[in-house]
């Protein structure tokens, strides 16, 4: 067999290509799972910022302004607008191509953004019933604990969501959890909270 550079055949060159092949066919989706996996956490890193922000906000403007008064993105952009929040990245989950261009696409969300297109906030929050008091926000108990507070934006679970098969969710008690969509009862996420 003819020599290639020093001290490799042809037959050799193409053995090691077609391994280096093998492996990254092997490796490259295990790698974009994990990415995925990162981007997971990091989404809801994201959720449990606005629950700890959410106590702020009841905390700074609880006297003075009432539960917001609103759904969906608009709910959590609240968070922003009375300047809770302001790291506008958080308001994006990183599994999807949403933007809110620094901020500046929060104003296209209305009180009532039903309706609206906006991809300004990757995330949804709940009404409450009695604007004028606080659900059992942070309180322990049985109501409390599995009672969805905010999630990951979407219409329907089977829509599909910013992960495959799976939402983020943060809870009236203050934890977050990844909860896969069949579990899920749509439902029970819309509905205003009651106190």
């Amino acid at each position: 067999m003819k020599k290639i550079g020093r001290g490799f055949t042809l037959i050799e060159l193409l053995v090691v290509i077609a391994i280096i092949s093998l492996l990254a066919a092997i490796l490259l989706p295990a790698l974009g799972r994990v990415q995925e996996k990162a981007k997971q956490v990091k989404c809801k890193a994201n959720l449990d910022q606005f629950g700890k922000c959410m106590k702020l906000y009841m905390t700074d403007f609880g006297q003075e302004r009432h539960y917001p008064d609103t759904n969906g993105a608009g709910f959590l952009v609240r968070l922003y607008k009375t300047e809770v929040l302001l790291e506008t990245q958080v308001f994006i989950c990183p599994s999807t191509t949403d933007t809110n261009n620094k901020g500046q696409d929060f104003e296209l969300l209305t009180a009532e953004e039903t309706g609206t297109t906006t991809n300004a906030c990757s995330y949804a929050g709940r009404k409450n019933k009695d604007q004028k008091r606080y659900p059992g926000l942070f309180t322990l108990s049985k109501d409390t604990t599995m009672t969805p507070f905010a999630s990951d934006d979407i219409d329907q679970p089977s829509d599909s969501s910013n992960h495959p098969d799976l939402l983020n969710f943060l809870f009236l008690d203050g934890h977050t959890e990844h909860i896969n969509v069949k579990n899920i009862e749509y439902e029970d996420m819309i509905h205003p909270l009651a106190n």
